[in-house]
């Protein structure tokens, strides 16, 4: 065994300088490349983590885009049914129709958005559906009023019918030369009932339809409101999803924008019921509504 490792030496020794240069310059080399490929693989790791985080957050942020998007149609359908409150020609059942089918983005919104858009979200649909059922109710009474004046008018049309008829019958006698005193006296008597009924019910329309000018542009001032004060609590809803898209936002801007166009839009308003609504009567339905 002596006798072997000796050998093995002495072949060692035999081996030129140059080969053990050249080869522990291989082994450096290697141990090189295998450090520049150990540190390329973290690296990597670290970028395609990176990659994946990224992809993440791109995906999150086009899920909330297009919730926001159909949040802001069921908010824009929510201020449109407030408004529609004050249009007395629309039915019923149609005031809401559009709000009842975007609203379920909403619910979408909860699932996905931060605390402080959630909140303010809440904040804002709870007050709309509040300041809603207010604003319904007192059109359900402004519609009531309008059905009223609709019955007296068509009231009216067959009273007109019926004097002239009698009146009809009054020129025929004296065509005839009728002078049945008794016939004339009730024909009389029955054109003078006649012409007081329709006299009745033209005072009774007359002031009706004032009560109801008045009191429907008390609903457009509650309408106002309403909005005046929902597009107060919009506001934050706005900046926290914005704030959420990584969009800028300076909401001192916008809200001083909003105060300037609120005065024009309260002026005009203002003037429209100093120039139509009649003021002499006063308002039935507001009087019932504080009784």
């Amino acid at each position: 065994m002596a006798e072997v490792i000796q050998l093995l030496w002495k072949s060692l020794d035999s081996i030129p300088s140059s080969f053990w240069g050249v080869l522990v310059g291989s082994m450096l080399s290697f141990l090189g490349i295998a450090l520049t490929n150990r540190a390329n693989d973290r690296r990597l790791k670290i970028q395609l983590e990176h990659d994946r985080d990224q992809k993440k957050v791109e995906r999150e942020m086009i899920l909330r885009k297009d919730v926001f998007l159909a949040v802001a149609e069921a908010i824009s359908d929510g201020l449109n049914m407030i408004n529609r409150n004050s249009d007395l020609d629309v039915a019923n059942n149609e005031i809401s129709g559009e709000y009842a089918k975007s609203s379920k983005a909403i619910a979408k919104l909860h699932v996905i958005a931060g605390t402080d858009v959630a909140r303010s979200m809440m904040n804002f649909t709870s007050q709309m559906e509040l300041l809603y059922l207010r604003l319904f109710g007192f059109r359900l009474e402004l519609v009531a009023e309008k059905e009223k004046i609709t019955q007296l008018a068509e009231t009216f049309l067959s009273l007109k019918v019926e004097r002239d008829r009698v009146f009809g019958l009054i020129k025929q006698m004296q065509i005839d030369g009728d002078d049945d005193e008794k016939r004339w006296n009730t024909l009389k008597s029955v054109y003078q009932l006649e012409c007081d009924r329709i006299q009745s019910n033209c005072d009774h329309r007359i002031i009706l339809g004032q009560a109801l000018s008045r009191n429907h542009s008390l609903l457009i001032s509650e309408v106002f409101e309403a909005r005046k004060e929902l597009t107060g609590l919009l506001i934050p809803v706005l900046a926290a999803i914005r704030y959420e898209l990584n969009m800028p936002f300076d909401i001192d801007v916008y809200q001083g924008t909003w105060e300037k166009n609120l005065a024009v839009q309260k002026q005009a308003l203002d003037e429209f019921v100093a120039r139509f609504v009649p003021v002499e009567q006063p308002s039935i339905a507001a009087e019932n509504r504080t009784d």
